[in-house]
């Protein structure tokens, strides 16, 4: 288990004492934006695919679709490690599903907009392209129809 925080020093003592991996971060900014580029591109090429990790891992959009988290996440002013990132995604299960993908698949409401929107707004307010991303999310809304 790991646990990412901002602040709470005495929190996060606690819990290290505790045997839990704690991560503390500069801002919640850089935080969030952290969590999503690791997640998007994963939740949005899974969903899309219908596939696990280890099916998207090599996929061009998946890796473009990172690469755009990480650009946008820069341009509103987000701290990221990107090789902390790229590794995280790297030994990440090959099985690893993401909610989305089983919310797609069950016919459920899902989180797109929340996964891919930033990515989305984040580049047209900043002027950069994200057509991995773009890509993928209109892939998970026709998987969406089709349910």
């Amino acid at each position: 288990m790991r646990v990412d925080l901002t602040g709470a020093q005495t929190i996060a003592e606690e819990l290290r004492s505790a045997g839990i991996d704690v991560r503390s971060h500069e801002d919640e900014l850089s935080l969030l934006w952290e969590k999503l580029a690791f997640l998007a591109p994963l939740a949005l090429a899974t969903a899309a695919l219908d596939t696990s990790l280890g099916g998207v891992r090599r996929d061009d959009r998946y890796r473009g679709c990172q690469r755009e988290a990480i650009a946008v996440a820069r341009a509103e002013g987000a701290r990221l490690d990107e090789r902390a990132l790229y590794e995280l995604a790297a030994n990440a299960p090959d099985g690893m599903r993401s909610s989305l993908q089983r919310d797609v698949a069950a016919g459920r409401p899902n989180e797109l907009d929340a996964i891919a929107g930033p990515i989305e707004r984040g580049g047209r307010r900043h002027g950069i392209p994200v057509p991995n991303t773009e890509q993928l999310a209109r892939l998970v809304v026709a998987r969406t129809e089709e349910n």
